[in-house]
């Protein structure tokens, strides 16, 4: 129906427009054939609006939601969780390793302390 009325029923507004309004045959004055030609645009222009329109409101109602949005989401959180517990276990780790060390020099330990307070 869409083509029918773009390909068809436009050129033949277009058609009587030139016609009627532009070569005149029915010897209207200027005013008249205004009158014409703006009342068959505004038909030309409805007709577009009203081909176009189903097409416009149909793709926004058309949008479904997709099923495998929710295990990608569910994904995503588990990754998160699993990053979390990494981060976690290295700064354990760290700090075990920051132990060891000054355990394992307890003057260099204690000349850390009073030198540099801030990495502790």
């Amino acid at each position: 129906m869409p083509l029918w009325i773009e390909r068809y029923l436009l050129t033949i507004c277009a058609a009587i427009a030139f016609g009627i309004a532009i070569l005149n045959p029915l010897k209207f004055d200027w005013q008249q054939r205004i009158a014409l030609l703006i009342a068959i645009s505004a038909f030309a222009y409805f007709l577009a609006r009203t081909v176009h329109k189903p097409k416009a409101s149909s793709s926004v109602t058309a949008i479904a939601p997709d099923p495998r949005i929710g295990s990608l989401e569910q994904e995503v959180s588990n990754l998160r969780s699993q990053q979390q517990k990494l981060l976690d276990q290295q700064s354990v780790a760290e700090e075990e390793t920051k132990n060891l060390a000054l355990n394992m020099f307890p003057v260099f330990a204690a000349a850390q302390v009073c030198l540099f307070p801030q990495l502790l």
